[in-house]
C-alpha cells in the first residue's frame, strides 16, 4: 500500500576503493582535457596505469632510452621528496618535514601500484631522510643496497 521499504547494506569503505575512485577521478580528468595519446602517456607517468599506452609509443620511449619517463620511479620519487620536503622544511622542523614526506612517499607508493622501481626509489629516499633525521652522513651505495636486499628478501624473484 505504502510501497516496500528498501534496505541499503552499506560496505566498509576500503583504502583500495578510496585509492580507485581517486584514480579513476584523475584519470576522467586526464581523458576529458587532452587528446588520447598524451592522456594516456601523463596517466602512465602520474598514477602508474601504463594499460592505455600505445606499444608504438612505449617502443619509441625504449629506443630513446628514456621509458623510465612512462614508469614510476625513482624519477618521480626524488621530484616528489626535493618538493615536498623544500615546501614544509620552511614551515616546520626537519625531523616533521622528513617523516610526512616518507610517509606521502609510501602513500604515493600505494596509489600507484607497487611497482618495483617505485618500491627501490621509496626505500632508498626513506633512508636518506632519516639519516637527515638523525644527522648522519648520506650515503646512495648503502641506500641502494637496503633497498635491493629488502626487495629480494620480499620477492627473491624481481
Amino acid at each position: 500500500m505504502y510501497g516496500s521499504l528498501i534496505s541499503a547494506k552499506s560496505r566498509p569503505v576500503s583504502i583500495y576503493t578510496v585509492s580507485n575512485n581517486i584514480k579513476n577521478k584523475i584519470s576522467g580528468i586526464y581523458d576529458s582535457n587532452l587528446p588520447e595519446r598524451e592522456s594516456a602517456i601523463l596517466k602512465s607517468m602520474i598514477i602508474g596505469d601504463k594499460s592505455e599506452v600505445d606499444g608504438s609509443v612505449k617502443k619509441l620511449y625504449k629506443l630513446a632510452g628514456i621509458y623510465h619517463i612512462l614508469v614510476v620511479s625513482g624519477l618521480h620519487i626524488s621530484i616528489i621528496i626535493m618538493l615536498l620536503n623544500a615546501l614544509l622544511s620552511r614551515f616546520m622542523s626537519l625531523r616533521s618535514a622528513g617523516l610526512i614526506s616518507i610517509a606521502v612517499i609510501v602513500v604515493y607508493c600505494f596509489f600507484t601500484g607497487w611497482g618495483v622501481s617505485a618500491i627501490r626509489a621509496a626505500v632508498m629516499a626513506s633512508v636518506v631522510i632519516a639519516g637527515n633525521i638523525i644527522f648522519r652522513q648520506n650515503d646512495l651505495i648503502t641506500s641502494a643496497s637496503l633497498a635491493g636486499v629488502a626487495l629480494i628478501i620480499y620477492e627473491p624473484l624481481y
